[in-house]
């Protein structure tokens, strides 16, 4: 069948590498790229180039705009999806590069997952795949698709899984503590 790729998060930030998804869905009309996430050209601080990326996007046919989603709505779109991307402009906005909650939305999934380096996830070899440049990035993408087997393993699958809940846990028992912790204090 065809193959999916998603982005999930807010199309209208400023700190998005446009380009890149444009030269993607642009260089890759058989994949079916999804967008899920608010999408307001109107009311963004988006400049004119950004604009004009995300509406030559917009304008292929081979990409697709949910427009918002819950996160239950998200998560069950993720699923049908082959590759998840991380396209943030990571030389300009290095902070902004991985928000830890969206990595763990990802990597819940199972999914193979895209992205620029992430200082956080910098020894988690194999959970994600993690270039330097936005040439590296394109060369990744394409051996992902061509290789999409290898990346959807059901032993990495289950590792990105694993790593997630994990997370998910553990931030979950730290709260518990401190919350007992209070609670003693008084």
């Amino acid at each position: 069948g065809k193959i999916s790729v998603g982005y999930a998060g807010n199309l209208s930030i400023h700190y998005l590498d446009h380009a890149l998804l444009l030269a993607l869905a642009a260089e890759y009309p058989s994949i079916d790229f999804w967008f899920m996430g608010p999408l307001d050209l109107a009311n963004t601080s988006l400049d004119k180039d950004q604009i004009e990326k995300l509406k030559k996007l917009k304008s292929l046919s081979n990409s697709h705009f949910t427009g918002k989603l819950s996160s239950k709505e998200v998560f069950n779109q993720m699923k049908h999806m082959d590759i998840l991307i991380l396209a943030y402009q990571h030389q300009r906005y290095y902070k902004q590069l991985a928000s830890p909650h969206k990595v763990m939305e990802y990597l819940a999934t199972g999914k193979p997952v895209l992205s620029f380096q992430m200082e956080e996830y910098r020894n988690t070899t194999g959970l994600i795949e993690m270039v330097g440049t936005r040439e590296e990035y394109l060369i990744r993408f394409h051996e992902m698709v061509t290789h999409l087997e290898q990346y959807q393993q059901k032993q990495k699958m289950d590792n990105r899984i694993n790593f997630a809940l994990d997370h998910t846990y553990t931030k979950q028992l730290e709260k518990i503590d401190s919350f007992v912790e209070k609670f003693l204090e008084k």
